[in-house]
């Protein structure tokens, strides 16, 4: 089970960890992650940091991420991240199932697609030129002008109406 490394040892046991037991580890939450769809966190006070940065971690790579806390334990951290990816939801044992089912269902719509495209030759040397100049991904580039495009549509269709 992925969740062994957080319910099963104790602090000694993390203690004792040498460097290379803690790279190790590191490496293998970074795939974790990458390979995830959606990334579920408990979260309630008094959590420890390695938490915390398991959440970073997930939303810096754009993965729906769930973060339950028991009620009366909401961390004051996470209350400052403004990032959409993020479903703060709080539980008790109760109703954890429905609690869980509803994030999840949430998560679904923010799983990002992949889609591919083809494009001449001149277009591409285009936006490699473009990413080299501002620093971003030809996708990065792609889905900014997207997004402009939509929010432009958007309004322009408010206005119609």
């Amino acid at each position: 089970m992925k969740a062994d490394h957080i319910l099963n040892p104790t602090v000694i046991d993390i203690e004792m960890q040498s460097l290379a037991q803690r790279q190790d580890y590191y490496l293998k939450l970074n795939r974790w992650i990458a390979e995830a769809d959606i990334v579920v966190c408990e979260i309630s006070y008094p959590s420890t940091l390695n938490i915390g940065h398991e959440v970073s971690l997930a939303l810096g790579r754009g993965k729906p991420t769930i973060a339950l806390y028991q009620k009366g334990r909401e961390p004051g951290v996470l209350q400052g991240i403004s990032n959409e990816k993020l479903i703060s939801l709080e539980y008790s044992m109760t109703d954890l199932k429905n609690v869980l089912s509803y994030g999840i269902e949430e998560s679904k719509h923010q799983i990002d697609a992949r889609f591919t495209l083809l494009f001449p030759r001149n277009i591409v040397e285009y936006l490699d030129e473009i990413s080299n100049t501002i620093g971003t991904s030809r996708s990065e580039h792609i889905r900014e002008l997207l997004l402009k495009e939509m929010k432009k549509n958007k309004q322009m269709r408010k206005k119609k109406i």
